[in-house]
């Protein structure tokens, strides 16, 4: 192949097997699959492009082979989907599902569920627990946004409660937007015997923390008081994807000469560089991190 595929040629590949795989990775391949370090002239590309949006948007199946080739699935490309017949496009997300077993497709069709037909699959949604264990935090995405919230919450934490690597997928309850992650939290801490890293704090802001359980937890004492101020980090400084995709704010009446009280008197009880540092960035960006929030 001398990495060599024209982009059409990419994009049927892609469209099947997911661009991750290592030949059609994007250290090979552009987005719309041209390829970047062939090691034999690639033959006439510009005369087998890539599908664009505008000329497959209504073609449904075609539609759904873009979307499986994209690393991040596009607004554009979920819009057009959305003009589609729910029913339809579930059907063809089962399809691929069942034909393909394969992990990044299962993954880009829980992804479409999620944002595109809601109730809809709720049945084919729940269905798919637990038979890829590896899309678990996709799945969470769909059940969040297609089943009953007690059926989601349940079945979330259950396999999170199962889980060999609890802290990676705790953090699909991200998906919830919801206090329920912050009781849940408190009740892994300081029970759970995982270092606290950022991503707890991550979590929680994604989770809508809000300034009273901040106080909370500050007055608890470690862990809980890390992921509070971890949190509050998060609520400005959007490091990962997620965060940058909802960008969270702290929700709270209290003013910033309180807030600035309460993290020094914290500073008190707990003086090591990290929590030091930690604060100093928080007394810094106060104005940024106040707000209602997505």
């Amino acid at each position: 192949m001398g990495l060599a595929l024209r982009p059409v040629e990419w994009f049927n590949l892609a469209s099947t097997h997911g661009p991750s795989k290592h030949l059609l990775h994007d250290d090979f391949y552009g987005d719309d699959g041209t390829a970047h370090q062939p090691e034999i002239p690639v033959v006439d590309p510009d005369l087998f492009p890539a599908p664009k949006l505008s000329g497959i948007a209504d073609d449904l199946s075609r539609l759904l082979d873009m979307a499986i080739t994209q690393w991040f699935l596009a607004d554009d490309v979920v819009n057009a989907i959305n003009n589609h017949n729910p029913e339809t496009v579930l059907g063809n997300l089962m399809s691929r599902t069942d034909e393909s077993q394969n992990v990044w497709v299962e993954s880009t069709c829980l992804q479409i569920c999620a944002r595109s037909l809601g109730p809809t699959a709720t049945d084919w949604v729940r269905s798919r627990y637990g038979k890829s264990p590896e899309v678990l935090y996709w799945w969470v995405s769909a059940a969040a946004a297609c089943m009953p919230l007690d059926d989601a919450w349940d079945t979330t934490t259950a396999a999170i409660a199962k889980s060999e690597n609890v802290r990676e997928d705790a953090q699909s309850l991200g998906w919830f937007r919801s206090d329920r992650t912050l009781e849940w939290i408190e009740k892994q801490f300081p029970s759970l015997e995982i270092p606290v890293t950022q991503d707890w704090g991550r979590l929680a802001a994604i989770s809508r923390i809000t300034w009273s359980r901040v106080e909370s937890w500050l007055s608890r004492g470690r862990p809980l008081s890390l992921v509070a101020l971890d949190a509050l980090v998060s609520c400005f400084h959007y490091d990962t994807l997620n965060l940058k995709r909802i960008q969270p704010k702290l929700a709270t009446d209290a003013t910033e000469s309180h807030m600035t009280e309460t993290l020094d008197r914290y500073v008190g009880v707990d003086d090591v560089p990290r929590v030091s540092r930690t604060v100093d960035r928080i007394k810094s960006n106060m104005s940024a991190i106040i707000g209602d929030g997505p």
